[in-house]
Order: structure tokens, then sequence, then C-alpha cells
């Protein structure tokens, strides 16, 4: 039993614990909710480095725009058989590579901000 009752203790605590990081046993109504005084919203809202946020959201946005891209590039090329023909001769994959990275150097060099340069947006 003392095993039992170890074990039942230990899934207690830890369905607790994770009730409470998941805010499900903690309940605030809207109305109760204590609002965050504006001067304190404007006094960090102006703290904010705006050039770092940029950096970083663009870092991100070429992230996913990469990811998006080659999955779409992906599914048309496994579902195309021509171009399944060409992935097999390696003369005209290696060729296909070789355009591909053109292409995306040119995108990336369009695309990328000169560091220091400030855009507002």
């Amino acid at each position: 039993m003392e095993n039992f009752e170890e074990k039942l203790l230990d899934m207690l605590q830890k369905k607790i614990l994770s009730d409470i990081s998941k805010q499900e046993l903690i309940s605030v109504k809207y109305d109760d909710r204590i609002p965050v005084p504006e001067n304190l919203l404007t006094e960090v809202y102006m703290s904010l480095d705006i050039a770092v946020i940029k950096k970083k959201l663009k870092e991100r946005l070429e992230e996913e725009m990469a990811d998006k891209i080659a999955n779409k590039m992906i599914t048309e090329y496994s579902n195309d058989i021509k171009l399944k023909q060409i992935m097999c001769n390696r003369e005209l994959r290696e060729e296909l590579r070789s355009y591909m990275r053109g292409k995306i150097r040119k995108i990336a060099d369009d695309v990328c901000i000169p560091e220091g340069e400030n855009h507002d947006y």
C-alpha cells in the first residue's frame, strides 16, 4: 500500500502543478482583473529598442518564409513526374541546385536591409 500511496501523492502533486501552470485552478473574472497603469505601459513602450525588435522580427520572418517556400517547392517537386526524371540525372540535378542557389541569393540580397539603414514600416 505504501507504494500506491506514494505514487498517488506524486501523481496528484504533478497534476496540481500542471493545472497551476496552465492557470486552470485559479480563475479571475474579467471585471475583477487589476488594470495595468497607463503610465507604466507608456514607460515600458518608450524603453523598447525598436531596432532590436525589427532585427529579430526580420530574422523570424525570413526563417518562416524560407520554410514555407522550401515546403511548397518540395511538394511541387514530389508531384511533378518530369522533375522526378530530372532529379534522377545527376548533372541536371546539380544544374538545378546551382540555378536555385543563385535565385535564392538574389532574393535574399533584394530583401535584406543593410545594417544601420533605418526603414519605418
